[in-house]
């Protein structure tokens, strides 16, 4: 039998091994006023791919506290500035109880937003930046990364995260304000924001007159400033979980029931 024969695997410039990179696919050179996306053509099929800031991965480096950007697509990671400050100032002399609640790009993906559970704060911070910046530190009950933008929930509305200039500080600014009449318990009740098929969408967890459980289901109208009462998803589900909720398409998934949670 003739013995295998071995090579060290080939390796691009940047040290990955070249066999697991994405082959047949290059990045269009197109120039567009405040866009940070990308798209990518397939040479052999002719395929367009449009990148997304939702794909990404954001990780913590535990030994420098270091925060990085991974793209699963390209192997780049981009490093964001250490959570030491922020720790030390809650009075956390390491991150072995840190806890992320949702996280996303913002201001034409040039900022990272990121909400924690513990400590509780909500801070942005820029590639290559010194500090992070909190925003906010009280409680959220939902976040959610949406059409570029990162929403908030509370028990006063739906806020975003909002970003101008460098000489303005970063501030969540109200786009969805609840009504007077409109009841919510911080003890017994929750919100959920979920992009349902490209619509920003709020579910109310709540109580109803025999203390039950029930589910209340609101379209976010950004351009009202309203929480407009809806009573199904468009033919999709919805899966909620403690810290994020997603939709899924029916029609994608013949086993699973339309317009239910």
């Amino acid at each position: 039998m003739q013995k295998r024969r071995q090579s060290t695997a080939v390796r691009g410039p940047n040290g990955r091994i070249a066999f697991f990179l994405p082959r047949h696919w290059i990045m269009l050179d197109e120039v567009r006023a405040r866009s940070r996306r990308h798209r990518f053509l397939n040479v052999s099929t002719g395929e367009l791919l449009t990148l997304t800031p939702e794909g990404l991965l954001l990780l913590l480096h535990e030994a420098t506290l270091v925060v990085r950007l991974l793209n699963p697509l390209t192997h780049q990671f981009t490093d964001f500035p250490r959570l030491t400050e922020l720790l030390q100032a809650r009075g956390y002399e390491s991150a072995r109880s840190l806890q992320v609640y949702g996280a996303g790009l913002v201001a034409d993906a040039s900022t990272v937003a990121v909400c924690f559970s513990c400590p509780m704060v909500l801070a942005v911070a820029k590639p290559g930046g010194k500090s992070w910046t909190v925003i906010n530190d009280d409680y959220m009950n939902s976040v959610l990364p949406f059409a570029g933008r990162f929403y908030c929930a509370t028990y006063r509305g739906v806020m975003v995260v909002n970003i101008t200039s460098d000489q303005q500080p970063p501030m969540l600014l109200m786009v969805a304000e609840l009504s007077e009449s409109f009841y919510f318990s911080k003890m017994a009740h929750s919100f959920h924001l979920v992009d349902n098929g490209g619509e920003l969408m709020l579910v109310h967890r709540c109580l109803d007159s025999n203390y039950k459980r029930k589910y209340d289901v609101y379209r976010v109208d950004l351009e009202a400033g309203l929480l407009m009462p809806v009573k199904s998803f468009n033919g999709c589900a919805v899966f909620m979980g403690m810290s994020r909720t997603i939709s899924v398409s029916a029609g994608a998934f013949p086993s699973i029931t339309a317009d239910i949670i």
